[in-house]
């Protein structure tokens, strides 16, 4: 799989997905990344993206890995005035865990924003356990996984339901058969 386009493609979306009930782009990358490309006419060679070698399996073909995508610095002229100003953009940088789907050709299906400083993450994961809330919902295989982001654990929670829907949820802890 090519996990650069994905990201690419995923970030290009700039949008949620439709059963995430959300008003805004849920990626900051999103603006950056397209004006970037619309002024260099799509070149990508100059934009950073590095996967961290650790990918975690989360059940029935999804798996979540960490990237940190870098956007240079350039310069673009503006024709508005007379005096055809230069404008500066600065540097726009971000980490992210991101979920892809073998079963969707490699796209990525979700991501979390981590910071925005280059740093190196440390990805830990418990195994896939089945889970179901109550008998009227629908059961859910779950890995728990801590990324450490400049010595600060994030623990998340990627739930992958029989019916396909998928979230990456925030923990705060994780309690007896949660553990890693």
């Amino acid at each position: 799989f090519d996990l650069r386009t994905a990201i690419f493609d995923h970030i290009l979306v700039g949008k949620c997905s439709p059963d995430d009930n959300c008003t805004s782009p849920y990626d900051a990358l999103h603006e950056p990344l397209h004006n970037y490309l619309s002024i260099f006419d799509g070149d990508t060679s100059e934009i950073t993206i590095s996967v961290t070698p650790k990918i975690i399996a989360c059940a029935k073909g999804h798996f979540l890995f960490h990237a940190f995508i870098s956007i240079p610095q350039y310069s673009e002229v503006d024709d508005n005035d007379d005096e055809h100003t230069n404008r500066i953009h600065p540097p726009f940088n971000g980490n992210r865990l991101f979920l892809f789907s073998t079963c969707k050709h490699g796209a990525i299906v979700k991501s979390v924003q981590l910071d925005v400083h280059p740093s190196s993450v440390g990805l830990f994961a418990s195994r896939p356990v089945r889970q179901r809330a109550s008998e009227t919902t629908n059961a859910a295989m779950c890995t728990n996984v801590v990324a450490i982001v400049r010595n600060t654990p994030l623990m998340v929670s990627v739930q992958v339901q029989n019916n396909g829907k998928i979230e990456i949820k925030n923990k705060l802890m994780m309690e007896g058969d949660q553990a890693l």
